[in-house]
């Protein structure tokens, strides 16, 4: 950066190196606010303020919307609100945003697809809810394996997604393979 400003200082070309100092102080100042919103809203939300909360998470999200812990703030906010097409809205952008940079079996996509299956599930979308589950399910077994207790959540969740939507047989087999034999 400031090599460029001085070969265009150096070449008298002011407008093109006062240009470039205005476009890196609204680039941080832009992320400062936004980092700071964010802040804010995590303060808004351990107070259960939770409209605030909201309010500034949403902020931050709009202004750095490439940062994912962004997005899912505001989603998680917006679904506490119970605003699920809020909620959805921010979750898919962050999923996108994950996918993009990290690929399908990564923990922030893991993390992505399971907020996007609770939502589904709260508008009582089964459909929509399982197969993001599956897809949390899927990921979760390739990055860690049977082992990981993410396992398990999500096939808990796969069982009680199928039993509300009335398929008694899957939800049985899925929550079959949960049990690992022990007393109860």
């Amino acid at each position: 950066l400031t090599s460029s400003v001085m070969i265009s200082l150096m070449a008298g070309d002011i407008k093109s190196a006062d240009f470039t100092h205005t476009a890196v102080m609204d680039y941080y100042a832009r992320d400062l606010v936004a980092e700071t919103a964010y802040h804010r809203g995590w303060i808004a939300s351990i107070d259960f303020r939770y409209r605030d909360a909201f309010t500034f998470y949403a902020k931050a999200a709009r202004l750095m919307p490439s940062i994912g812990v962004y997005l899912n703030r505001a989603g998680e906010a917006a679904h506490t609100l119970k605003e699920y097409d809020e909620a959805i809205l921010y979750y898919e952008l962050a999923l996108a945003l994950d996918l993009k940079e990290s690929g399908k079996d990564h923990s922030g996509v893991v993390i992505s697809y399971s907020n996007l299956a609770l939502a589904w599930e709260e508008k009582k979308n089964y459909g929509k809810a399982i197969g993001y589950y599956e897809l949390a399910l899927e990921s979760t077994l390739k990055a860690y394996g049977e082992e990981h207790s993410g396992v398990s959540y999500f096939r808990n969740n796969l069982a009680s997604m199928w039993k509300a939507s009335g398929d008694y047989a899957k939800a049985i087999k899925d929550e079959g393979e949960n049990y690992d034999g022990g007393n109860l």
